[in-house]
C-alpha cells in the first residue's frame, strides 16, 4: 500500500470520510464547499447542455450526490474509497486507466480539494491529461491555490499530502493541459476566512457542547450525523465571488 493510500484509508477509518479530520469544522464545511460548486453548476448549465460529469477525486460521494441530484450522469474517480451510492446513474472508476477506457466523454469535470493533494508533478499531469481528453466541458476547481509562496496563512507550509500551489502555478499546469483559467474566486475556509454563516455555527451552544464531548473521547463518529444535520439548519446562503473571500487560500478556479 502506497504512502498517500495508507493516508487516506486511516482518515476513512478514523472519520467516516477523506474530509476535515475534526468533525464540527466537516459538518459544517463540506456542505458549504457542496453548495458552492452546485451554485456553479448551476449557473454555467443556463448556457451549457450539460447532462453528465466526472467527480475526480469523489471520495464517499458528497459531490456525486449533489451532481446526480441535478439530473446528471455521473462518474466518480477515487482509487481509494468507494461511495455506498446506491444509483444506476452513477458508475465507481478506482482507476485512472479506468477513466480513460472506461468512460465515454463527460460534459463537466469537478475537482474538491484533490488535485492539491497530487504532489508528485508527473502524476499531476497524467490526471489533468486524462480529464482534458475526457471532457468536453469546463473544469471546476475547489482547490488550494495561494497568492504567492511567500505569504502562506499560518500552518499552510508543504506537508506529506498537500501541495498548496500558488494560483499562477496552477494556470501554467493547467495550460500545459490547454486548459484556460477563466474564473478565480476566493471562498470560505474555516480556519483562516470561515463564512458568516460557519462562524455563527461555531460560536453556538451546540457546537461548544459537540467540542465538549470530544474532549471526553466521545467517538466522533457518533456525533457527525447531528452536527450534519444542525449545520444545515444554521447555514446562510453565501455569495461567490465576494470581496469578504478574496484573500482565502481556497480558490474556486473555473477552466475552459
Amino acid at each position: 500500500m502506497t504512502d498517500s493510500a495508507k493516508f487516506w484509508a486511516g482518515r476513512l477509518r478514523d472519520c467516516g470520510h477523506t474530509g476535515w479530520h475534526d468533525p464540527i469544522i466537516y459538518a459544517y464545511d463540506q456542505q458549504e464547499r457542496v453548495e458552492i460548486v452546485r451554485s456553479v453548476v448551476q449557473r454555467l448549465a443556463t448556457g451549457l447542455n450539460i447532462k453528465s460529469a466526472l467527480d475526480f477525486g469523489c471520495g464517499v460521494g458528497d459531490v456525486s450526490r449533489m451532481l446526480l441530484s441535478m439530473g446528471l450522469e455521473v462518474y466518480g474517480y477515487d482509487p481509494f474509497v468507494v461511495p455506498t451510492l446506491r444509483d444506476g446513474r452513477f458508475h465507481h472508476l478506482s482507476k485512472l486507466a479506468e477513466v480513460t477506457t472506461a468512460m465515454p466523454p463527460v460534459d463537466l469535470a469537478v475537482s474538491v480539494t484533490v488535485l492539491d493533494h497530487i504532489l508528485d508533478e508527473e502524476e499531476l499531469d497524467a490526471a489533468l491529461g486524462v480529464i482534458r481528453d475526457k471532457t468536453n466541458g469546463p473544469l471546476i476547481m475547489l482547490e488550494y491555490a495561494l497568492s504567492d509562496q511567500v505569504e502562506r496563512p499560518a500552518g499552510m507550509h508543504r506537508n506529506d499530502y498537500q501541495a498548496f500551489r500558488t494560483v499562477e502555478e496552477w494556470r501554467a499546469v493547467l495550460a500545459r493541459h490547454a486548459f484556460r483559467m477563466v474564473e478565480v474566486s476566493g471562498v470560505p475556509h474555516p480556519l483562516t476566512f470561515p463564512s458568516p454563516g460557519y462562524r455563527r455555527y461555531r460560536r453556538s451552544l451546540y457546537s461548544r457542547v459537540a467540542r465538549l464531548l470530544l474532549r471526553l473521547h466521545v467517538p466522533p463518529g457518533f456525533m457527525l450525523w447531528n452536527l450534519q444535520l444542525y449545520a444545515a439548519r444554521m447555514a446562510l446562503p453565501i455569495t461567490i465571488p465576494s470581496v469578504e473571500f478574496q484573500d482565502s487560500p481556497l480558490k474556486l478556479m473555473v477552466c475552459q
